[in-house]
């Protein structure tokens, strides 16, 4: 579990870490604001595009041999973004970085689903999101101190060396997990389109994608509008990203502590919700923003963000629980099938919304993210996570 988390942790902060930057990334490198968030927006796309084949990996050559190439693809990227000096070798670094970075978190999901099942999974996989937390709030407030005192490249040595860690403590590990031979066969392409095709786990599995992708938007556009709109210091967005860790951290355990008690699926109902309402609340807020006073539109801009970081927490793990364990086929298949379509939803949605800042168009596409997560968890009622 420690592994798994710090791969997380690490997979995570590769965002977060980088985002207070992004204002200062666009002057130092001369490029345009929209072409700065293009570096987020490529970075997911590329953690999204291999997760299949890394899950198919963990199957082939083993958890340990699948870990250790998707480290050493991660780091290196690191280590290349460190030097890196235009826009080109930015985006084709962080698109290696992506991949590096899916591959680990694909696997340390894979790694927990190796051990857990039903609730029982729901439960640790709630613990991998408070890894997702550290990474939400530290990674934020570390990168707001570098880029006021240092140098925001200095995020990707200690990133590179987050890496290094992951690599010796895997080596002292045995893991658990089979290894097959064989190339993807027609056979492997059949169980997913087998899975995809179950209810039971494309439903939530849309869910908890489409909520990521709310979130992801949300950390995309935020550097530009608490520069531009709301006129607040990198260091408010540095503290800001401490307050966005302390909640998900509170929504991952309010999952720890109650899905024993009222079931993953139930949680997902209230999740969704919570979604819903703070992105209808986030459309309204913006539409009426010039004629509202400063310290309200700040207030409730803050406020809103930190209720759909919590709805996104509450159904995150229960997502992925729900949709892993619907499927009779292979924990990795499902695993990685789960975490493809959702970090692709994840990315789409940020190509999408890039340039959507300045016009605040990012508030509609959040809007009806929230009315379709909340609509689709009408189309299964009856979807219950398995129980040990």
């Amino acid at each position: 579990m420690i592994l798994s988390c710090t791969l997380v942790l690490m997979a995570q902060m590769a965002t977060t870490l980088y985002l207070p930057a992004l204002p200062q990334v666009a002057s130092e490198l001369a490029i345009s604001r929209h072409h700065a968030e293009l570096s987020i927006s490529f970075f997911v796309i590329g953690a999204a595009l291999p997760v299949i084949y890394w899950g198919h990996a963990a199957e082939k050559y083993g958890r340990k041999c699948s870990l250790a190439m998707a480290l050493l693809v991660f780091m290196t990227a690191s280590l290349a973004l460190y030097f890196t000096q235009s826009l080109e070798s930015l985006l084709i670094a962080r698109v290696i970085q992506g991949i590096g970075a899916g591959g680990a978190a694909i696997i340390a999901r894979i790694i927990v689903r190796d051990y857990w099942n039903g609730d029982a999974l729901t439960q640790k996989l709630s613990l991998l999101s408070m890894a997702f937390i550290a990474a939400l709030g530290i990674g934020q407030f570390i990168g707001s101190l570098l880029t006021q005192y240092s140098d925001w490249r200095i995020g990707f040595l200690l990133l590179a060396s987050i890496a290094v860690i992951s690599l010796f403590a895997m080596t002292r590990l045995q893991l658990q997990g089979p290894v097959q031979s064989g190339q993807l066969t027609p056979k492997s392409r059949a169980s997913y389109v087998q899975i995809v095709k179950d209810r039971g786990f494309l439903i939530p599995c849309m869910q908890g994608g489409l909520g990521f992708a709310t979130i992801v938007i949300l950390q995309e556009v935020s550097p530009f509008i608490f520069d531009h709109d709301l006129q607040l210091s990198g260091q408010m967005f540095g503290f800001f990203g401490l307050a966005i860790g302390m909640t998900y951290f509170l929504g991952s355990l309010y999952v720890k502590r109650t899905v024993t008690q009222v079931g993953s699926q139930q949680l997902m109902y209230r999740g969704a919700y919570i979604i819903l309402m703070g992105a209808l609340l986030m459309l309204t807020i913006w539409l009426f923003s010039e004629s509202l006073q400063r310290q309200i539109l700040i207030g409730s801009y803050l406020i809103l963000y930190l209720l759909i970081i919590f709805g996104q927490a509450v159904i995150f793990p229960n997502s992925m629980s729900l949709a892993a364990s619907s499927s009779s086929h292979s924990g990795a298949h499902s695993i990685a099938l789960c975490g493809f379509l959702q970090q692709s939803m994840a990315g789409l949605a940020a190509a999408l919304a890039v340039g959507a800042g300045h016009s605040h168009s990012w508030t509609y596409w959040v809007a009806m993210m929230g009315i379709v997560i909340f609509s689709l968890g009408f189309t299964k009622r009856e979807q219950k996570a398995c129980l040990n």
